[in-house]
């Protein structure tokens, strides 16, 4: 495939793309990255032929002797899918979740023309094969665990064995294990049919652990490209050592967590374990026993999502929960906030004036109990656009949970108290004032989780529950709300913080809590479980952290 001069205007006539050229030799695997507006997708977008409205694309791309840009509809049908193909982030926006896996498979093989039904039906075990699946076939895609959807989705895309696969950050919604297994299997595809690989993604070491080539975006320009060696080893550009900079390492923590230029490129590690402003001994939450199962209606199973938890957090401390999608690291954070209420164990929190509280049910407690409850414990999403208010400001929704915070006490502010108070709350969260007046649509993803955390901090918690706080953002701004958590364990608020990444664990965390299938399988020190894990299960979960070599996927 050759793309020479490719531009994508908007109607405006304002460039997203401006000229970019690069080559996918048969075979080759190239990595194109950069962060989130880079152009990346788009670049993916323009080449299939599927770009949003209002925008249009022009240049000289070929895939052999086919004008990519110039096709009629009838000729991108015929090219989509057995010469090119395109596999999404997010397996759900191709696949009917009404429609078995079977059948999916059985229309993209039969894109091509209709085979008999004998040799559909055994085309499509063949493909699920290839991907490490069973017999899923009478499956529905709502069905299957995430790592598994992208797999139906990765055997569709390469079901008529296309020339060239474009993966736009195919593995993002992944936890580690899965992640790495997916590339595996992507891999083991495309050395089994030949196939030229172009991989989108914004992890750097993903894309050199994979990758023949990278090409480094910025702003709708390639910035950079060479060898994975060179990219890795010896960056030229600025930006490429900015973006490696910012890849935050699993096997130490950093004493500085913003962005370096080079050659700061390997910041020095610190202790583990460093020292709180604010150090306090005793227990703040302590969690027993806790059990909590899912479905069991007539059309599914029991899900049996924590097996029997065990966990304490103390005073100052920093507590992560790490595991794989459906360990049930998020119910034991929902039952923690009370969103949800566990089926059996308890839940006891210190509380400065009444001692130790059960809060398993919120429902059950007093007035008073909630409300110590609800100020004690705060929590932070992974999406902060999904938790904000659209149509309020930044300075309302600040405004709004200091007030809370100060009818659970039973007292009032004055606006002008208030008003200080955001500001307050914006300084420490390091946003501008000025940012008091826009909505959430208006800010970067990087802003809007700031916001999340300030807003959090206003009812002035004991402990702030994070669940996959950082999962959404690129590594950059990854660092900078890192940071953010850091400044706020330092001021002695205790963390339970849930991640998937074991490296974000190992920068803002103390403790750590493996979890399994609902069971806890390893705790201790988080230098300690990282370092030296001694459950099998965590090995395979440090093991599968990227390493930017060719020798991860082995």
């Amino acid at each position: 495939m050759t793309v020479r001069d490719l531009r994508v205007t908007d109607t405006a006539g304002a460039e997203i793309l401006k000229g970019i050229s690069f080559d996918v030799a048969p075979g080759e695997t190239v990595a194109l990255i950069g962060e989130s507006g880079s152009g990346k997708s788009m670049t993916a977008k323009a080449l299939m032929g599927v770009l949003p409205a209002g925008l249009s694309a022009s240049g000289d791309c070929r895939l052999g002797t086919q004008p990519l840009l110039r096709l009629g509809d009838r000729e991108r049908r015929a090219v989509s899918g057995a010469m090119i193909s395109l596999l999404l982030q997010d397996p759900f926006t191709i696949l009917n979740p009404l429609t078995t896996v079977g059948t999916h498979l059985a229309e993209s093989i039969t894109a091509g023309g209709s085979p008999p039904g004998a040799a559909i039906a055994d085309q499509v075990r063949e493909r699920l094969e290839q991907v490490g699946l069973g017999e899923i076939e009478e499956r529905y895609p709502f069905e299957l665990s995430g790592g598994m959807r992208q797999r139906v989705a990765l055997a569709a895309a390469i079901a008529r064995d296309p020339a060239v696969l474009m993966a736009d950050e195919p593995t993002t919604a992944l936890d580690a294990t899965s992640q790495r297994r997916l590339l595996q299997l992507l891999q083991q595809s495309q050395r089994a049919r030949g196939m030229s690989l172009l991989l989108i993604t914004h992890d750097l070491r993903v894309a050199l652990s994979m990758s023949d080539r990278v090409l480094v975006m910025r702003h709708g320009e390639i910035v950079e490209s060479g060898t994975a060696a060179q990219i890795g080893n010896d960056p030229a550009h600025s930006y490429t050592a900015q973006l490696l900079a910012s890849e935050v390492p699993v096997r130490e923590r950093l004493v500085q967590l913003r962005p370096v230029p080079r050659p700061a490129l390997d910041p020095a590690p610190i202790s583990d374990h460093p020292s709180r402003v604010s150090a306090k001994s005793g227990d703040l939450l302590r969690v027993t026993g806790l059990r909590k199962a899912y479905g069991g209606g007539r059309r599914s199973s029991v899900k049996q999502a924590l097996q029997g938890v065990d966990l304490v957090v103390g005073e100052g401390r920093s507590v992560g929960i790490v595991g794989g999608s459906g360990s049930g690291k998020t119910t034991l954070a929902r039952c923690v906030l009370g969103l949800v209420t566990a089926d059996a164990g308890t839940i006891e929190l210190t509380s400065d004036s009444e001692g130790s509280i059960d809060i398993s049910d919120r429902s059950a407690l007093t007035t008073t109990a909630r409300g110590a409850a609800t100020r004690a414990i705060q929590c932070v999403f992974q999406d902060p656009y999904a938790s904000l208010n659209p149509s309020h400001t930044v300075g309302f929704t600040l405004a709004e949970a200091v007030g809370q915070r100060l009818r659970l006490a039973g007292t009032r502010g004055s606006r002008a108290e208030i008003a200080d108070e955001v500001e307050a709350l914006l300084d420490e969260v390091q946003l501008d004032l000025a940012l008091a007046s826009r909505q959430p649509g208006k800010l970067s993803g990087g802003q809007r989780q700031r916001v999340a955390i300030a807003r959090a901090l206003a009812m002035r918690p004991r402990l702030l529950v994070c669940d996959e706080p950082v999962a959404a953002l690129d590594a950059s701004v990854q660092l900078e709300i890192l940071e953010v958590f850091r400044r706020t364990a330092e001021r002695g608020i205790s963390m339970l913080f849930i991640t998937h990444d074991l490296a974000v664990a190992r920068q803002v965390t103390q403790d750590l809590v493996v979890v399994c299938e609902g069971e806890v399988v390893e705790r201790g020190s988080t230098e300690d479980v990282i370092d030296a894990p001694s459950h099998e299960y965590t090995r395979n979960l440090v093991a599968a952290v990227p390493t930017g070599k060719r020798s991860w996927l082995d």
